[in-house]
């Protein structure tokens, strides 16, 4: 059989795969998952003839088995196997009786009735017939011809990030399909709808949807499965973007934990930035507060965070510089200002070695938690150890009235 390259991959010339690439290509995954049932009908299988003696009856013979569909559905049957080992893929064609019938041969439709009944009654097929039965009584959901066009669109305008026009198409495509239906096979278009409102800042709207996707893909595939993290991990963005931080911090480190479990327990570049963002939420509280419970929670997965982000090459985005401002931060929020000061110096000297100008927002984080780090340690040991909630207050109020002060007169002070 022919086939041809196509951004790197074999694909094959083959009608029927043509098809299914291109239906693969709309939803943007193997399409072996997406799909619930096929069935193929035959029309017998042909014939086994001697090739001949001339030319002419060899190329003609050629030409047979070429735009033979029997070969054409072998074929198929080979490069997709599993579908039909997992009981979605059908081929129903008469084994043997009809080689010789045409399919304009009206006046041997007894002998066609006959060898088709014969063959639907052996012991093989009734019981593939069986489980085709059950498998159709899920009434499995498809998209119409219009919805496919809006799905296809709908597919383009998400991969040019085009996100109010992806959102739109997408939704007609969908219609008023009810999320939670459980045999729905649409949930890669889902995925896509959930991932468009989200970029096109309605994290809400996506909230539910990402739910929905993470449920159906952890019954599916299993919580460990590649595709069920990816999609926790949207959730969990959404989450954040929507207010609900408690819910995002629980998405982000299930996330984590997944990641480092496909990983054999090592970290991954995935993994440590769900940790990031799982500590970020967790020591999002006002420092010094005893009573807030997710301390530990935010130093352990920050610790985690910036350790292993430092062992990896340098990302361009500061991810390790961050990481290891917010772990100096959350020890120092947790009244550790010893260890706190000791990894706000680790920053800063990442900060040097990224040549951070001095009134950088990141370097001005930095000095400042220094500047903090220090006034504690020089307070008296039972004010370090007691409530240091009010002077905290206090010293809060002083540098907002001298930053106010300092904006009105351009000097500290008023004399």
């Amino acid at each position: 059989m022919d086939e041809k390259f196509v951004d790197g991959a074999v694909r094959s010339n083959n009608p029927i795969d043509e098809l299914w690439n291109e239906a693969q290509d709309v939803w943007g995954a193997p399409l072996d998952t997406q799909i619930k049932c096929i069935i193929s009908i035959g029309t017998g299988r042909p014939s086994v003839e001697p090739y001949g003696d001339s030319l002419f009856a060899v190329a003609e013979s050629i030409r047979k088995i070429a735009t033979d569909t029997e070969s054409t559905a072998e074929s198929f049957n080979q490069r997709h196997g599993t579908l039909y080992d997992e009981g979605i893929y059908y081929r129903l064609n008469v084994d043997r009786g009809l080689e010789r019938v045409g399919l304009d041969e009206a006046s041997a439709m007894a002998t066609i009735f006959g060898t088709t009944v014969e063959y639907l009654t052996s012991q093989v097929v009734v019981s593939r017939l069986e489980k085709l039965k059950e498998m159709l009584g899920k009434s499995p959901v498809v998209l119409t011809g219009v919805e496919l066009d809006y799905a296809r669109q709908g597919r383009a305008a998400y991969d040019a990030k085009e996100w109010t026009q992806a959102v739109s198409l997408l939704r007609r495509a969908l219609g008023e399909r009810d999320a939670q239906l459980d045999d729905e096979p649409l949930w890669k278009l889902r995925t896509f709808y959930a991932q468009s409102l989200y970029m096109a800042g309605d994290p809400k709207s996506a909230n539910a949807l990402f739910e929905a996707v993470v449920k159906r893909a952890e019954k599916e595939y299993g919580e460990n499965d590649l595709e069920t993290i990816k999609r926790r991990r949207s959730w969990a963005y959404a989450l954040d973007r929507s207010g609900l931080s408690l819910s995002a911090m629980e998405q982000f480190l299930l996330a984590a934990e997944a990641f480092e479990r496909r990983a054999n327990g090592t970290d991954t570049v995935d993994s440590l930035q769900c940790r990031y963002k799982h500590g970020e939420l967790a020591s999002r509280h006002e420092g010094f507060d005893r009573s807030w419970p997710y301390w530990n929670d935010a130093e352990k997965s920050l610790r985690r965070a910036a350790q292993g982000l430092a062992r990896l090459p340098p990302s361009p985005d500061n991810e390790t510089l961050e990481a290891q401002m917010c772990y100096a931060e959350v020890l120092l929020k947790s009244c550790r200002e010893d260890e706190a000061l000791e990894n706000f110096q680790i920053a800063q000297r990442l900060a040097d070695k990224r040549r951070l100008p001095k009134y950088h927002e990141s370097y001005q984080r930095i000095n400042n938690g220094i500047e903090e780090c220090r006034f504690w340690r020089r307070q008296a040991q039972n004010i370090r150890l007691g409530d240091r909630l009010p002077l905290a207050h206090r010293r809060a109020a002083e540098k907002e009235r001298k930053e106010s002060r300092l904006q009105a007169t351009d000097h500290w002070s008023t004399m």
